[in-house]
């Protein structure tokens, strides 16, 4: 059984898991919907590795849909 973390914590962490720049984390949660979050609206970028697969998921079927 593969041990997956509870959460991401970090920009970097998180924006290293979906391929995203860590610089741009505000940009992608505001704009494109990325499943990260502030506990109590402020400190450390957090993010649930499950929301995460189901956002990349849901980006890939959103940009692929059409393109054969």
């Amino acid at each position: 059984m593969v041990n997956r973390p509870i959460v991401y914590r970090g920009a970097k962490e998180i924006c290293g898991a979906v391929g995203v720049p860590w610089k741009e984390i505000s940009h992608y949660v505001r704009e494109h919907q990325l499943p990260a979050f502030k506990i109590n609206g402020s400190g450390t970028w957090v993010a649930v590795p499950e929301d995460l697969s189901t956002w990349v998921i849901a980006q890939r079927d959103k940009y692929l849909h059409g393109r054969k």
